[in-house]
């Protein structure tokens, strides 16, 4: 084989890496923020104070509007909530429903959704499990088991499933907090444990845990980021060079990250890795994701 015919194929190659590796992605998004919440306090429960409202979550939804405007996104709807308009849970799930089928319809090339959220979150912290409540939440968040979350709350699992199961590439940034206490769940009987080869309920349930706790985590190429680790609390913080606007801590980082980033070309990847950089912002904690890439196939925002 000549030289000139092995820097050839060498080329060939590294062309067709780069275009798998670096695909450019047409981004579409869906943002909730979720800021007000129901004030029906005869329907409270017991030990149950009701949740604030948060103008932040309004100012931050708006915020990422235009930030993954300036993405490149081609298709976005936001969605806040208004006092005599809160969001209930199946107008969640329908609104998620909606954008996928959108993506299916539009039958564009490398779809890609970043789905958005800035409101109250509780954790379940034995299994990690994020819920985020709807605004008609009423139930005290301390006496909830994993059934009864599951029941009133929303789980952001149950969003990454709906992507995944649909196939699509995408991002979901939870910007709320991550705490809170769990009742501890029923436990079978010993003789059912017994006949399923376990030593004993405990060994049972911590085995229950670790499972959950892998899917809560949601590891895998479709990052999920979240503003704190586990059972922490955020609170709202000031945009970038404007104390008198306050947003969710992603926010802010994600804007921080547009500013050090410029003009330049940001993968997918890339995004993560400086949304969740520990010297990314003095003024928040870490972000929190269990991400894991696949090299050949990376996907890279375009700006307008």
């Amino acid at each position: 084989m000549t030289k000139q015919l092995c820097l050839l194929l060498i080329f060939l190659l590294v062309v067709t890496f780069n275009n798998n590796a670096q695909q450019s992605a047409t981004v579409y998004y869906l943002i909730i923020g979720s800021a007000h919440y129901s004030l029906e306090y005869e329907k409270y429960s017991t030990g149950f104070n009701g949740l604030l409202n948060l103008e932040a979550a309004e100012t931050s939804a708006n915020k990422m509007a235009v930030l993954l405007d300036s993405f490149g996104a081609v298709y976005g709807k936001t969605i806040i909530t208004k006092a005599n308009k809160l969001l209930l849970k199946h107008e969640f799930f329908k609104a998620v429903d909606e954008i996928v089928l959108k993506v299916k319809n539009d039958k564009k090339k490398n779809p890609f959704i970043v789905f958005y959220y800035a409101g109250h979150g509780f954790s379940c912290p034995q299994f990690e499990g994020l819920f985020l409540p709807p605004g008609n939440f009423v139930q005290n968040p301390e006496l909830l088991d994993l059934e009864k979350w599951s029941k009133y709350g929303i789980a952001p699992l149950d969003i990454h499933e709906k992507f995944q199961q649909a196939k699509i590439n995408h991002m979901m940034l939870l910007d709320c907090c991550y705490e809170g206490r769990q009742q501890p769940d029923k436990l079978p009987d010993q003789s059912v444990v017994k006949g399923l080869g376990i030593e004993n309920v405990e060994t049972l349930m911590k085995q229950t845990y670790e499972i959950l706790k892998a899917m809560n985590r949601m590891v895998g190429p479709d990052p999920v980021i979240f503003s704190a680790p586990v059972d922490v609390s955020v609170v709202s913080v000031p945009m970038p060079y404007n104390d008198n606007e306050y947003v969710g801590p992603l926010c802010r980082k994600a804007y921080l990250v547009w500013e050090k980033v410029g003009k330049e070309k940001l993968s997918i990847k890339q995004f993560t890795s400086l949304l969740t950089a520990k010297d990314l912002d003095n003024l928040t904690i870490p972000a929190v994701t269990y991400a894991s890439f696949d090299a050949q196939n990376e996907q890279i925002f375009k700006q307008k």
